[in-house]
C-alpha cells in the first residue's frame, strides 16, 4: 500500500528545476496506466507556467486517472486539491479572476477536511499574488504572513521571504532595508537558483530605488535567469521588463529595447493578459524616451486595454504614470493632472511610497503650465521631498528639473535656497534659482554609477548659463548635450524602435484573428481528443492495475480476454507461449465466439502461420484478407477477415505472440493498433512476473528447506562436540581403572597384596567411579536437551516449556562455536516465564541470530560479546539479542528481512536466515522482530511475543465450539 512516497507525489516542490522536469518527462514516457499518475502530477506543477496549457491537459489526464489509481480515499483527496490549485493557477495567468477564486475556495475548504500544509501554503501564496493584483495590498500582507507562519519547507518559506521583503520594499523601502537587509545579502555562484531569484531580485530593486541602476541591472540579470531555470515565467518576464528600465533610467535606450523587446515576445507566446500589459507598458516607456510618441501612445491604449481585469494594481498604476508622463509632453495639461490625481489615489490605496513622488511631480508640472505656480511649488517641494527620502537619485533629478521650469515660468516665487534652508553653491549664481536646482541636478546624475545625464537636462542649464551671460559655460554644456543625444538616441536604437513599431502593429491586427482561430480549433479538437481519451484511457488504467495485480497465468489471460473485447471488435483472440525448448508456440489461451479454442502447437519455423512469424521478426503484423481467402484459416476456426499479430516481449526476452482477429474488414486501424500494442506489453510485464514469482517461490522454498537442514546439522555438530568432553573422560577415567585392577588382581593371586594398597585401590575406584558417573550423567543431559530441541525442530511441536531452561538447551548445542575464537554469550533470562508455543522454531530463530553474529558480525574478530535477555510484561515477553561486532551500515538496515539479502551473496550465504526468522516470529510465534543498528557498534535485534502462541488461541477456541 502506497503512503508517504505518494504523499510526496501530490506534494511537489514549490519549484522545478529544468533537470526536474526532464527526469519527469522521460518516467512519463517508460510509465503506463495508473503508474504514471505520480510523475503526471508532477510534471503537470512543474509545467504550470512554462507550457501552461500542457499543464493543463495532463491535470485533465490526472484527473482521469485519479479515480482508477490504488491509493486511499485521503490521498484521492490531496490529488483532487493539487489539481485544483494548478487550475486556478491557470486561470489567474488568463485574467479570469473569478474563475481562480472560486477553484481556490473549492480547495480551500477540502482543506479544512483533509489539511495538508504543502497546499495550504501553495493556497496562500497563490492568493496573497492574486490580492496583489487588485491592488487590495492589506489582504496581501496578510495572506504571506500566514504563509509565513505555515511554511513545510525552507524552500517554500524562501518564496515567501521573496515576496514579502519584495511587498515590504515597495510600501516603505528604509523600514524594509532595515528589516529584511540584515538576511539578505548577494547568494554566490553555487546557491541554487531559488535563492538566487529571492535574494538579487530584492537586493536590484533596492538598488534601483537607491538610483545604483547599474548593480540593479546586473542583479536583475542573474534573477531573471535564476526564474528561468525554476520555471517562474511570469516572475521572469517581469524582471526582463525590470532589466530594460534600469538601461531606459541609464539612458542607455539601445540595451533597454533589447530586454523590452525580449520581455514582450516572451508575453506574447504566453497569452498572459497581466504580462502582455506590463511588457507594453515598459515597451511604451523607451519609444516616449526616444521621441516615439505616436507608438508609445497605441501601446500604453492596449496595456490600459489588456489590464482592465487589473484595475487598482500596481501594473495598471505604472501605466496610468506613463500615460500621463505622455499627456505632459503632448501638451494635455488638464488630461495629465486627472491621470496624476487619479495615480495619487491608488498610491494611497496600494500604500506604496514611489507613486507618491511620482503623483506629486506630475501635477506640479501640469499646474505650472495651467498657470498656478504657488500651488506647482508646492507640489513639486513635496515630490523632492519624498524623493529624498527613498534615496532615488533618478526621481530627485526629474523633480528639480520640473521646479526649475516652474520657476522659469514663474519668477516671482520665493528662491530654493529660501525654503530649502541652504545656501547655493559658491560656483552658481545664487540671484538665478533655475540654475541652481538644475546644478544640483547635475550633481546628482553625475554621482550615480553609470547614468547618462539626459540631453534636456543638459540643454536646459546651457540656456540658462546663456541668459547670465556665461557663454563659455553655455558652450560646454550645449557640447555634453549632443554627445547624450547622441548615445541615447542612436540610430541603431532608432531602427530597432521603428521595427518594433511596424512588428507591433502587424502582430497586433494578426494576432487577434489568428489566435481566435487557433483557439477555437485547438478547443474542438481538444475535446474530441478529450473524448476519445476518456474512454481509452479508464480501460488501459484498468487493465494496468488488474494484470500487474496477478501471479497466476490463468488470471492474466482471463483479464486480457475481457478487456480486449471490451475495446476491440474481436471475434477470437489467442495466446501462444514459446515452449522452453524455443522450437513451439503452444496454444495457451484462447476464446472464439465465446468459446475455449481446443490446445494447439505451431512451430516457429512455419513460414506460413503469421503468429510465427511476428515471433521470428519480432514485429508487429496486420493481415487484412479478401473473403475470398481461405488458406490461411486454422482448421477448427472461424474465417476471418482483419487479423492481428504482436510478439510479446519482457526485458528483452521473447514469451509468445498474442493475435486478435474480426470479421470485419479494416477493423484495426491506428488507434486500435495503438491499444492492443499496449495490451501486449501489459501481459508481457504479467507473465513475465508470473514466470518469476513462480521461480522465486520454488527458489524458496528450496532454500528454505536447505536453511533448515543446515540448521539442524549444525545442531547434530555442536552436540557431537559437547559429547566428546564427557565421554572422553569417562573412557579415560575406565581404561585406568581397569589397568588399575589388574595390578591388584596380579597382587591378590601372588598373595602380596598389603592392606594399604587395598585402602589405595578403593578410594582410587571411588574418585574413578565419581569422574565416570559425572561424565555419563553430563553426556546423558545433552542426549536429552539433544532429543528434545531435535524434536522440537522436526516437529514444531506446540507445547508448555520454560523459557530459561529452552534456552540453556539451546545453547549447550553452540558453544563448541564460540570457543575457538573466545566469543563469550552471557544469558540473562528471569526465571519461571512459561511459554505455550514453539520451542523448535523459537530455537531456530535464537540459533541464526547466533549464527549471524559469528558469520557478519564477528567475522576475523576474536573475543566477541553476546548478550540474550528475557523479561515477562503481562501476557507478553521480550527477548533481546546484542552483540558488539561490525553492525550494520544504515542503507543495508531497511533490507535485512528481504528475501535473498545479503552483503555475502556467492559465500555461502542465501539471503533468506532472516527472512525466515522474520516469517517464524510473525506467522508462527505471533510476535513481532525488530532491529536496530550503528555500524561499528553492533546489533540489537528485540522478540516480543506472546506467551500463548496463536495456534494455541486458536485450538482452545476449536476445543470451545466442539
Amino acid at each position: 500500500m502506497r503512503t508517504q512516497a505518494e504523499i510526496l507525489h501530490l506534494a511537489p516542490d514549490i519549484v522545478l528545476l529544468d533537470e526536474g522536469i526532464s527526469r519527469l518527462e522521460q518516467t512519463l514516457l517508460r510509465e503506463a496506466g495508473c503508474a504514471r499518475l505520480p510523475a503526471m502530477l508532477q510534471l503537470a506543477w512543474g509545467l504550470r507556467q512554462r507550457d501552461t496549457r500542457r499543464a493543463l491537459d495532463l491535470a485533465d489526464e490526472a484527473e482521469m486517472l485519479l479515480p482508477h489509481s490504488p491509493w486511499q480515499a485521503s490521498l484521492h483527496t490531496h490529488g483532487k486539491m493539487r489539481l485544483l490549485l494548478l487550475r486556478a493557477e491557470a486561470f489567474w495567468l488568463y485574467a479570469n479572476m473569478d474563475a481562480a477564486q472560486a477553484l481556490l475556495e473549492q480547495c480551500q475548504q477540502l482543506l479544512t477536511q483533509h489539511h495538508e500544509a504543502a497546499i495550504y501554503c501553495d493556497a496562500l501564496i497563490l492568493q496573497s499574488r492574486m490580492s496583489a493584483d487588485r491592488g487590495d495590498t492589506a489582504q496581501e500582507d496578510a495572506m504571506l504572513k500566514a504563509a509565513a507562519a505555515c511554511a513545510p519547507d525552507p524552500w517554500r518559506a524562501l518564496v515567501v521571504q521573496g515576496l514579502a521583503s519584495y511587498a515590504a520594499l515597495l510600501h516603505d523601502a528604509r523600514s524594509a532595508l532595515a528589516h529584511w537587509g540584515p538576511q539578505i545579502s548577494e547568494p554566490g555562484p553555487e546557491a541554487h537558483p531559488l535563492e538566487v531569484l529571492t535574494h538579487c531580485d530584492f537586493l536590484a530593486a533596492s538598488a534601483w530605488m537607491h538610483g545604483d541602476f547599474g548593480r540593479s541591472a546586473m542583479l536583475h540579470m542573474r534573477a531573471h535567469q535564476a526564474a528561468l531555470q525554476c520555471g517562474m515565467l511570469r516572475r521572469a518576464l517581469f524582471i526582463a521588463g525590470n532589466i530594460g528600465d534600469s538601461f531606459c533610467c541609464l539612458n542607455d535606450h539601445h540595451a533597454a529595447l533589447q530586454w523590452m523587446q525580449h520581455g514582450l515576445e516572451m508575453a506574447r507566446r504566453s497569452n498572459w493578459p497581466l504580462c502582455i500589459g506590463v511588457c507594453l507598458t515598459q515597451t511604451a516607456q523607451v519609444m516616449r524616451h526616444l521621441g516615439r510618441r505616436d507608438s508609445a501612445a497605441r501601446m500604453l491604449d492596449e496595456a490600459m486595454h489588456v489590464l482592465q481585469p487589473f484595475t487598482g494594481s500596481r501594473n495598471q498604476s505604472i501605466t496610468l504614470e506613463y500615460l500621463a508622463d505622455l499627456a505632459l509632453e503632448n501638451g494635455e495639461y488638464q488630461v495629465a493632472l486627472e491621470h496624476f490625481h487619479q495615480l495619487y489615489e491608488q498610491a494611497a490605496a496600494l500604500e506604496q511610497a514611489d507613486f507618491f513622488a511620482s503623483a506629486w511631480r506630475g501635477q506640479a508640472h501640469a499646474l505650472c503650465e495651467l498657470g498656478d505656480g504657488p500651488g506647482a511649488l508646492a507640489a513639486a517641494q513635496t515630490a523632492l521631498e519624498l524623493a529624498r527620502r527613498q534615496h532615488d537619485g533618478a526621481r530627485q533629478i526629474e523633480v528639480l528639473q520640473v521646479l526649475a521650469h516652474i520657476h522659469h515660468q514663474h519668477p516671482d516665487l520665493p528662491h530654493p535656497a529660501q525654503w530649502e534652508h541652504a545656501s547655493p553653491p559658491a560656483q552658481t549664481p545664487a540671484q538665478d534659482p533655475e540654475l541652481y536646482l538644475l546644478e544640483q541636478a547635475i550633481a546628482i546624475g553625475k554621482a550615480i554609477q553609470g547614468y547618462t545625464i539626459a540631453g534636456d537636462l543638459l540643454d536646459q542649464a546651457a540656456n540658462a548659463y546663456a541668459r547670465l551671460g556665461d557663454y563659455a559655460q553655455a558652450y560646454q554644456l550645449a557640447r555634453e548635450a549632443n554627445l547624450a543625444r547622441e548615445k541615447t538616441h542612436s540610430q541603431q536604437a532608432t531602427n530597432r524602435a521603428i521595427a518594433l513599431q511596424i512588428r507591433q502593429h502587424t502582430e497586433q491586427t494578426q494576432a487577434e484573428g489568428e489566435y481566435h482561430r487557433q483557439l477555437a480549433q485547438a478547443e474542438a479538437q481538444r475535446a474530441l481528443s478529450l473524448q476519445q481519451m476518456t474512454a481509452t484511457l479508464a480501460h488501459l488504467s484498468q487493465i494496468g492495475q488488474e494484470i500487474t495485480a496477478h501471479r497466476e497465468r490463468h488470471s492474466v489471460f482471463t483479464a486480457l480476454n475481457r478487456h480486449v473485447h471490451q475495446m476491440l471488435d474481436v471475434s477470437s483472440f489467442a495466446i501462444y507461449l514459446l515452449h522452453e525448448d524455443g522450437l513451439w508456440l503452444e496454444r495457451a489461451f484462447g476464446i472464439e465466439a465465446g468459446c475455449a479454442l481446443p490446445a494447439g502447437r505451431i512451430a516457429c519455423n512455419n513460414p506460413h502461420a503469421l503468429s510465427a512469424r511476428a515471433l521470428r521478426e519480432q514485429s508487429e503484423i496486420l493481415d487484412d484478407r479478401n473473403p475470398e481467402d481461405e488458406d490461411s484459416v486454422i482448421p477448427g476456426t472461424r474465417a476471418s477477415l482483419c487479423a492481428l499479430f504482436a510478439p510479446l516481449c519482457a526485458a528483452g526476452q521473447a514469451l509468445g505472440v498474442m493475435t486478435v482477429q474480426s470479421l470485419q474488414r479494416h477493423a484495426y486501424g491506428e488507434r486500435e493498433r495503438l491499444i492492443f500494442r499496449s495490451l501486449c506489453a501489459y501481459g508481457a510485464i504479467a507473465l513475465a512476473n508470473a514466470n518469476a514469482y513462480d521461480q522465486l517461490q520454488h527458489t524458496h522454498t528450496r532454500l528454505a528447506a536447505q536453511e533448515k537442514l543446515g540448521s539442524l546439522g549444525g545442531l547434530v555438530a555442536g552436540v557431537a562436540h559437547e559429547l566428546n568432553t564427557p565421554l572422553g573422560n569417562a573412557l579415560i577415567m575406565s581404561s585406568a581403572l581397569l589397568q588399575r585392577n589388574g595390578q591388584i588382581q596380579d597382587l591378590l593371586d601372588r598373595q602380596q597384596l598389603r592392606l594399604s594398597e587395598l585402602q589405595l585401590w578403593v578410594e582410587e575406584a571411588d574418585e574413578g567411579a565419581a569422574v565416570i558417573l559425572r561424565g555419563l550423567r553430563q553426556a546423558a543431559q545433552l542426549v536429552g536437551s539433544f532429543k528434545q530441541v531435535a524434536l522440537d525442530r522436526t516437529t514444531e511441536q506446540l507445547r508448555d516449556f520454560e523459557l530459561q531452561q529452552t534456552l540453556h538447551e539451546i545453547l549447550a548445542t553452540v558453544m563448541n562455536r564460540l570457543r575457538p575464537d573466545g566469543h563469550e554469550l552471557l544469558l540473562e533470562i528471569d526465571a519461571g516465564i512459561m511459554l505455550h508455543s514453539y520451542p523448535g522454531p523459537l530455537g531456530q530463530v535464537i540459533t541464526h541470530l547466533i549464527d549471524n553474529a559469528l558469520r557478519h558480525g564477528f567475522d576475523g574478530r576474536r573475543n566477541g560479546r553476546m548478550r540474550l535477555c528475557a523479561q515477562q510484561s503481562g501476557r507478553r515477553v521480550r527477548l533481546s539479542f546484542e552483540d558488539n561486532g561490525a553492525g550494520i551500515a544504515p542503507p543495508h538496515l531497511k533490507q535485512v528481512f528481504d528475501p535473498f539479502f545479503t552483503t555475502r551473496m556467492g559465500q555461502g550465504c542465501t539471503g533468506l536466515g532472516l527472512s525466515i526468522c522474520h516469517n517464524i516470529v510473525h506467522q508462527l510465534l505471533g510476535g513481532a522482530i525488530g532491529i536496530v543498528s550503528q555500524q561499528g557498534k553492533g546489533v540489537i535485534v528485540t522478540l516480543d511475543l506472546p506467551l500463548c502462541a496463536p495456534g494455541a488461541q486458536q485450538g482452545a477456541a476449536g476445543h470451545g465450539q466442539d
